[in-house]
């Protein structure tokens, strides 16, 4: 989806270059306009188009808003997810013997959520190759 809108915003510009070839065109409509000029018709002929365009290019370049309470996080677990994760139900395990899965799993899901990287963030892995029977 975002390449769409990065392709409508290409091709909004593009056309107001296009336009301000035309407008500039010393025999477009008996008028001679400068480059300032060219632009500020621009805005006025075309002032929705380039509004939506600014706007669009202005969400493109906006860091995404994270609602309270939730996080991004890898498609794929990192090690150290996966580390925690295992950790967490180990240790739900040992202390008790009889737990439904939802609570083991809701368990283990806070714990490698809490693992996951921040955004930028490098941590070095805390997984033991030993651990893992198959490589993933």
């Amino acid at each position: 989806m975002t390449d769409g809108i990065a392709a409508m915003v290409r091709q909004l510009q593009q056309r107001c270059v296009d336009w301000g070839v035309y407008w500039r065109a010393p025999d477009a409509h008996g008028v001679n306009l400068t480059h300032a000029q060219a632009v500020e018709l621009l805005r006025d002929v075309l002032g929705v188009e380039v509004e939506i365009a600014d706007r669009i290019e202005a969400a493109l370049n906006a860091d995404p808003t994270i609602p309270d309470g939730w996080k991004l996080v890898p498609v794929e677990p990192t090690d150290d997810m996966l580390v925690s994760g295992t950790e967490a139900w180990m240790q739900v395990r040992k202390e008790r013997h009889a737990y439904e899965d939802a609570v083991e799993a809701t368990s283990v899901y806070r714990a490698m959520l809490n693992a996951a990287p921040r955004s930028g963030e490098a941590k070095p892995s805390r997984l033991n190759p030993q651990f893992c029977e198959h490589e993933r």
